[in-house]
């Protein structure tokens, strides 16, 4: 009876430490396939015999925590494994600890079942609150890149942040805009430029017409851009033109963008470190590689001027 109980215990156990596992991983949990994993785990430590050496007891947990893995979760390769079988341990040792601390703490006044019930709720406690958590973490990374902008033979490298909700375009080219922080760009500006840059991102009409004579360099870049928002029924932005935007995202290769348009922010960018906010078509839209040809801009290509005007 002793036995039959202790299987049982383990069986659920184990069954709720798979379905922990997948959960902080975001794999979608099968009840058939979780109950499989559970049984393999179950019987294997209930047929292991007391007497064996440490170090055999040690590669049996591992083979078994494989197979257990394994069973519960359709993971294409061995290696993709790891982490699941990592997390499996991790998590195991975690709530095996609570409920074992538990049971120590209330003595021989509690229940026998308080150890058991600790270790189940400890693992509800994981998968529930730290999934949101490394969901949100993993959303972070994804959406943090690493930009690099060239201005002919200057390079400007800031960290960047993907922003859905960013749809604004430059007219002249139809080309998406990314929003950067006046800061960013002041060290690769004329100082008579750079003395004046706050004032161009708040009130760029009111230099654009003196613009060749402060920065002519610049002056062939820029541009205006119209936009909305909360409180601002209608607006423009200070911009430039980039002759190349390269991106570098979180475990890929860099993508090589093409010519981008730059506008400067008229308030400072508080977004978690990032100087940037990247329209997200810049991210999705399938680009060619490090190696490739920069794609076309859309629209009509002009050397400078601002929107709507060209300049000779």
């Amino acid at each position: 009876m002793a036995g039959l109980a202790y299987l049982v215990a383990n069986l659920v156990f184990d069954y709720a430490l798979l379905w922990a596992t997948g959960r902080l991983h975001g794999r979608p949990a099968v009840p058939s396939r979780l109950a499989l994993g559970a049984w393999i785990g179950a019987a294997s430590f209930t047929l292991l015999p007391p007497t064996v050496s440490p170090a055999l007891l040690v590669l049996s947990c591992l083979a078994v925590s494989w197979l257990m893995i394994a069973a519960a979760y359709r993971v294409p390769g061995l290696r993709a494994l790891g982490p699941l079988v990592a997390t499996l341990w991790a998590v195991g040792c975690v709530a095996a600890g609570a409920g074992m601390a538990a049971q120590s703490l209330l003595g021989g006044a509690g229940p026998r079942a308080t150890g058991p019930l600790v270790s189940l709720g400890t693992l509800a406690a994981v998968a529930t609150v730290v999934r949101p958590r490394l969901a949100a973490a993993a959303l972070a990374r994804a959406l943090r890149v690493r930009v690099v902008l060239r201005f002919e033979h200057q390079r400007l490298e800031v960290e960047g942040l993907v922003d859905t909700g960013n749809r604004l375009r430059e007219p002249v080219e139809g080309l998406p805009v990314i929003l950067i922080d006046p800061g960013a760009l002041a060290s690769l500006l004329e100082p008579a430029l750079r003395d004046r840059l706050d004032r161009l991102a708040r009130e760029p009409l009111s230099l654009a017409v003196r613009l060749p004579a402060l920065a002519p360099q610049w002056a062939r870049r820029f541009r205006l851009v119209p936009f909305r928002a909360v409180g601002t029924e209608r607006g423009v932005m200070a911009a430039f033109r980039a002759d190349l935007l390269v991106l570098h995202g979180a475990g890929g290769p860099p993508s090589r963008l093409g010519p981008a348009v730059v506008a400067l922010s008229p308030t400072p960018l508080e977004q978690d470190g990032a100087q940037a906010l990247i329209p997200a078509e810049y991210v999705t839209a399938p680009g060619p590689s490090s190696q490739g040809d920069l794609p076309e801009s859309t629209g009509r290509e002009r050397e400078g001027g601002v929107v709507g005007v060209e300049t000779g």
